[in-house]
């Protein structure tokens, strides 16, 4: 799978690519194998210069049959008013977990969609739900309160 959108044994990961491509085919109504499949027949991936793949975002959000609009600083402002304009919108981090299988620490990008807003029953306030590729969490402001994640920006698409 050119995207590495399966885990990898033992480590139970499915790297930040993977996990965006996951994120975008959520949108869309698409698990990864499809996205994966439609990615490599619509010429979906490039080479970088470490000759690995990387996903062309705005191939992903046709497949998914999306339009990508970019992304916009972060800001809860900016969810908000993305969210209220009927776009979808996938949030970019930087995150620190336990990896599951062994205790590592790790500390890499990661990408959650955003789904709407409610109370958390956690802090009892106003928060966004999201959908966590790695099945985690359920609030963006856990991933801040828990994972120390830095919010880098928005991902926004069309639908």
């Amino acid at each position: 799978m050119p995207t590495d959108a399966t885990a990898i044994p033992g480590i139970d990961t499915i790297q930040a690519k993977g996990c965006f491509m996951t994120c975008i085919g959520m949108l869309g109504g698409l698990d990864p194998e499809a996205m994966d499949v439609l990615l490599s027949r619509y010429n979906g991936f490039t080479v970088n210069t470490n000759n690995t793949p990387d996903l062309k975002v705005d191939t992903a959000a046709l497949v998914a049959g999306l339009q990508y609009a970019g992304p916009v600083p972060y800001s809860q402002d900016e969810i908000l008013k993305q969210f209220n304009q009927g776009n979808d919108v996938v949030i970019n981090m930087t995150h620190t977990y336990t990896r599951k299988s062994d205790g590592k620490t790790i500390t890499g990008p990661h990408y959650v969609v955003v789904t709407g807003v409610g109370i958390n029953p956690i802090t009892h306030q106003c928060d966004f739900t999201v959908d966590d590729p790695g099945g985690r969490l359920q609030y963006l402001s856990s991933f801040a309160r828990l994972d120390n994640a830095v919010f880098k920006n928005i991902r926004v698409f069309i639908p």
